[in-house]
């Protein structure tokens, strides 16, 4: 299910516009054609194609927030209200506004805790400053936690760039798990890194293995991982939360459609998995849009997006 996207609304709603304008112009009888004023009509539609280019430079740069609830039985009632912040597809900034921009949306928002899931950098980008500024700002708002996406892994210099961030204070979650406390009950976090392969097999055959070398528990469990696409190889396994990034929303948006084409070779054309919530399985996987951007297919009705995750607990007591 995917969340409702202003961008592509707008363009869908200007379209249907112009459409009707024509068609009444075609319609009307000769002596009310007469009647109406030409230069109204050609204004009419003058101001709704700019609304178009409004919603191609505003609503195509400007970072939003989406936010989603998750209830569930299994969260503890100490974590009733436990809201989670995910940052993807960060691009070193590439993006309206940049870090700046991005890190007072986070205080805003007042997290619990920050998940990044991945591609917080370029291989081909050295300069690691706007990221280093972000995570030195990010772990004041709240605990920040990393799992890395394929631009992450791929960059020569990853390794050095993990140990900058955990100085920083981020906490890396690469193949690892993570207890969450509050009020004496816990929540389990899980990172699964980027299988650093563009091969569907082998990032299948990786995926496949990380996640048999995790126990999910009986409660409720979160599975940090870049790749959406993914999603049926995890749905089932014990996470009941799914948090994920990679797809850029399908780079252009198409209203009531969504994402035009996928990063991936499978299904790369109206691709699945793109953006929103998916449910199956018992395990509800969220898509961020992402932020910034490193395709040569430019971002369309295509805002960037944070995504803000609010825990319910359905707990009986």
């Amino acid at each position: 299910m995917r969340g409702i996207n202003p961008a592509s609304t707008l363009l869908l709603l200007t379209f249907i516009w112009n459409l009707a304008v024509f068609i009444f112009s075609k319609a009307v009888k000769p002596k009310l054609k007469k009647k109406i004023n030409s230069g109204i009509t050609a204004l009419i539609i003058l101001l709704s194609n700019l609304c178009l280019v409004f919603a191609l430079v505003y609503f195509s740069t400007v970072i939003g927030v989406s936010h989603y609830m998750l209830e569930s039985r299994r969260i503890p009632a100490e974590f009733d209200g436990f809201k989670i912040l995910q940052i993807s597809d960060f691009h070193t900034g590439t993006f309206h506004g940049g870090t700046k921009a991005l890190i007072q949306k986070s205080v805003k928002e007042k997290p619990d805790i920050i998940a990044i899931t991945g591609d917080l950098i370029d291989e081909d980008r050295i300069n690691t400053q706007p990221v280093k500024e972000l995570a030195a700002a990010l772990v004041k708002v709240a605990p920040v936690y990393f799992v890395s996406g394929n631009h992450d892994v791929w960059y020569n210099g990853f390794e050095d760039f993990e140990k900058m961030l955990e100085n920083l204070g981020v906490q890396l979650l690469d193949n690892r798990q993570f207890l969450l406390q509050r009020g004496g009950a816990g929540i389990m976090l899980f990172g699964i890194r980027d299988p650093n392969s563009w091969n569907d097999l082998m990032a299948e055959a990786y995926l496949k293995e990380k996640l048999g070398a995790f126990k999910p528990g009986e409660g409720f469990n979160i599975l940090l991982y870049h790749r959406a696409n993914m999603f049926e190889l995890i749905k089932g396994k014990g996470f009941q939360l799914v948090l994920s990034g990679h797809m850029h929303g399908g780079q252009v948006q198409l209203p009531f459609i969504g994402g035009l084409v996928s990063p991936q070779q499978k299904q790369r054309w109206f691709p699945d998995f793109t953006d929103g919530r998916w449910n199956a399985e018992g395990t509800t996987m969220i898509v961020s849009r992402g932020l910034g951007n490193n395709a040569p297919v430019p971002r369309m009705f295509n805002p960037p997006e944070l995504v803000a995750v609010t825990l319910k607990s359905t707990e009986e007591h």
